[in-house]
C-alpha cells in the first residue's frame, strides 16, 4: 500500500452554528473517501508529526485564533480569520502529502482515516443497536466508498458522532438522473 499516494481531492470549510469543520475528500487510486476534521484534530495531528520530524521538514502549521480577536473581534475580521486559517491549512495538507517520509507516517494516515492505516478492515461494531431520539445530530465524520470489483458492487462505509449507534439510508441512482451538472462538477477549493 505504500506505493499508492494519497491526493487530496476536495478541501471544504463549514460552519454550524459555533463550530468549524474542514473536509476533505482523499483518494489512493483505488479508493475514495471523505474526512471531516475540526481545527483541533489538525493540531494534534501536528503535534503528533513533531514527534516523529524536524519542525523544519513539516510546513508551517497556521497559528490558533488570537483570544482577543475570538473575545472582541467583529465578525468580518473573524470571517477573514477563518478564511485565511482555510486557506493556511490547505496549504498545509498539501504539503504534507507532498513530503515522502510524512506521508507514509501512521500520525498522518490516522489523521486521514487512509485504508492503509487499518488495513482495510473496519472496527466491529460494538453491542446491541439504541433508537436515537428524532433531534439527535450525528457529525459524519467519514464517508469511505470502494468497489467491490463484482458488477455494480459497491461498499459503503460511513463513520459518525452521534449520541448512540444510528442507521444510516443511502439511495443510489444511475448517472443520468442526476443530470448534466454531475457531469460538469469538478472538485473545488470554494468554501460551502
Amino acid at each position: 500500500m505504500a506505493s499508492e499516494v494519497i491526493k487530496l481531492l476536495d478541501f471544504r470549510m463549514f460552519r454550524t452554528d459555533t463550530l468549524v469543520w474542514y473536509s476533505l475528500q482523499l483518494s489512493n487510486g483505488r479508493e475514495c473517501w471523505v474526512v471531516t476534521r475540526r481545527y483541533s484534530e489538525f493540531l494534534r495531528c501536528h503535534v503528533k508529526l513533531l514527534e516523529l520530524f524536524h519542525r523544519e521538514q513539516l510546513p508551517t502549521f497556521p497559528p490558533k485564533e488570537p483570544f482577543w480577536q475570538r473575545v472582541f473581534g467583529g465578525e468580518a475580521t473573524r470571517d477573514n480569520w477563518m478564511e485565511e486559517r482555510y486557506a493556511r491549512l490547505f496549504g498545509y495538507i498539501v504539503g504534507l502529502l507532498d513530503i515522502e517520509g510524512v506521508r507514509y507516517s501512521d500520525a498522518l494516515l490516522e489523521f486521514l482515516n487512509a485504508p492503509s492505516h487499518n488495513n482495510g478492515q473496519e472496527p466491529e461494531p460494538s453491542g446491541a443497536e439504541t433508537p436515537v431520539p428524532s433531534s439527535a445530530i450525528a457529525v459524519i465524520r467519514s464517508v469511505r466508498v470502494r468497489l467491490t470489483g463484482e458488477p455494480g458492487g459497491l461498499e459503503v462505509v460511513i463513520r459518525a458522532d452521534a449520541p448512540a449507534p444510528c442507521a444510516v439510508r443511502l439511495a443510489l441512482r444511475p448517472l443520468e438522473e442526476l443530470g448534466e451538472e454531475w457531469g460538469d462538477a469538478s472538485p473545488s477549493l470554494e468554501a460551502s
